[in-house]
């Protein structure tokens, strides 16, 4: 649970403001006047505004979040579990959680009731539009009940970031890179054989070469930078997110072979491994220009 540098915040919505003009000016009548009725709803409308203050305080003070962070790629709900714990005995209600960053919330869950003394799990409901790195200031709890007049959040103090990948090829580009991957070049150098060790992948053994060499023999694997490897190269010939995001299924395929990713543009090259790191430096990769990809 987050024990860091907290503060509250109370943001006044339109209905709010409206709520308070009215009650202005029947305060007015109400002293003009010196009619009973008008205090009478005078008294009403300041015990409503009362009562809304104390009860949103009781709730964003009540309430403790944390927030594991998953994966996150474009244009999918972010792979975030929230673990929301109400520490009062009484029920609480539409509680939002969301991210602070540059004195804006970013609405990531909602909660419509939370039992006493209770915690409960959610997920994110939050989408981001572009690749790269989203920064948050605070974690928030904010909530607008009882009668939506302000918005009370409770912030705590926590900076952080996350890289988020490359939004995933829809179904009909995605058959496309697969059957690239799938005609990619092969994994063994045709027509050639050498003798094999204890030591070699069973795979490599040509069984019937063997009998007849009276030793184990096999195939020859390619180098390194086969299959193994996307190669995204930086021209003019097609669009740089639609290029970065082919690249980014081979990483993304279940069952995938991608473990090494080449990037080359006019200045200069950049090689990475392992998928995590290769989808990472993706995501990190400047937004302007064009580019191609082989795979």
């Amino acid at each position: 649970m987050f024990r860091r540098r907290s503060s509250r915040r109370v943001e006044l919505r339109k209905s709010g403001a409206w709520y308070m003009a009215l009650t202005i000016v029947l305060g007015v009548a109400a002293i003009s006047s010196g009619n009973n009725v008008v205090y009478l709803l005078e008294s009403l409308l300041l015990s409503g505004l009362i009562y809304s203050g104390v009860f949103s305080e009781l709730a964003v003070s009540r309430i403790e979040v944390e927030i594991r962070r998953g994966s996150a790629i474009v244009g999918e709900l972010a792979g975030d579990e929230i673990l929301v714990t109400n520490r009062s005995r009484f029920p609480f209600f539409s509680i939002e959680i969301g991210d602070w960053y540059k004195n804006q919330f970013e609405l990531i869950a909602f909660v419509p009731m939370i039992k006493g003394r209770s915690t409960i799990s959610v997920r994110s409901k939050k989408k981001y539009l572009h690749r790269g790195i989203s920064e948050w200031h605070a974690a928030a709890v904010s909530t607008t009940y009882p009668f939506g007049f302000t918005r009370r959040l409770f912030l705590q103090w926590e900076e952080g970031s996350r890289i988020v990948w490359p939004a995933r090829l829809n179904k009909r580009k995605e058959r496309e890179a697969s059957a690239r991957r799938a005609n990619a070049e092969p994994e063994f150098v045709d027509g050639e054989i050498r003798e094999l060790s204890d030591m070699d992948d069973a795979k490599l053994v040509h069984w019937l070469l063997s009998e007849r060499h009276g030793s184990l023999v096999g195939r020859v694997r390619r180098g390194g930078n086969a299959d193994d490897t996307v190669r995204l190269v930086f021209t003019d010939d097609e669009p740089r997110e639609e290029a970065i995001s082919y690249a980014a299924s081979a990483f993304y395929a279940a069952g995938g072979r991608a473990r090494r990713l080449l990037i080359e543009d006019k200045m200069h090259s950049q090689e990475v491994s392992g998928p995590l790191a290769c989808l990472n430096a993706l995501a990190l990769l400047p937004e302007e220009g064009n580019a191609t990809h082989r795979i």
